[in-house]
């Protein structure tokens, strides 16, 4: 089985840590009696919080990848489930503000440094990476004006 990102947005890491033994993740739990989704969920396939995305912020803000992994939020386990089989990892506030910001000209630029990058074996495909990137982008920026933050649930 291959592992699932889902990124999504919420209002503290308590509520992001109750969501460590949802059934299937964030995407996955029942919408609002109105229909409305549950969660601010995004999910990709090989994106994962504590390398690809501490690389991104690496090219996107100028700080040492090294630097970063000793930066609060970076990539961090926020809460693991009882049997390890699933992870909740934040997203550095840094990564999200400059997200929020990043013009989509901006994004199609970086998504072209980003897909030659060692984590990504160097042969990423700068088209899908953009894709990603304008939709992590969004998920930024709404969840910027909700007043929440970044996280990743991650299933192995």
């Amino acid at each position: 089985m291959a592992m699932q990102y889902d990124y999504f947005s919420a209002p503290t890491d308590d509520i992001a840590a109750s969501l460590i033994d949802a059934p299937g993740g964030p995407t996955q739990v029942p919408a609002q009696p109105n229909g409305t989704p549950a969660w601010d969920t995004l999910s990709v396939n090989g994106v994962e919080p504590s390398v690809h995305l501490v690389e991104l912020e690496e090219i996107m803000t100028g700080v040492d990848f090294n630097d970063l992994l000793d930066t609060p939020r970076a990539g961090s386990t926020l809460h693991s489930s009882a049997d390890n089989e699933a992870i909740i990892s934040t997203v550095s506030d840094a990564l999200q503000a400059v997200l929020a910001d990043a013009t989509d000209d901006a994004l199609a630029t970086v998504a072209v440094e980003w897909s030659h990058s060692e984590e990504f074996g160097g042969d990423a495909n700068p088209v899908d990476i953009a894709a990603f990137l304008h939709n992590l982008a969004g998920l930024a920026r709404r969840a910027r004006s909700r007043g929440e933050r970044l996280y990743c649930w991650v299933s192995f």
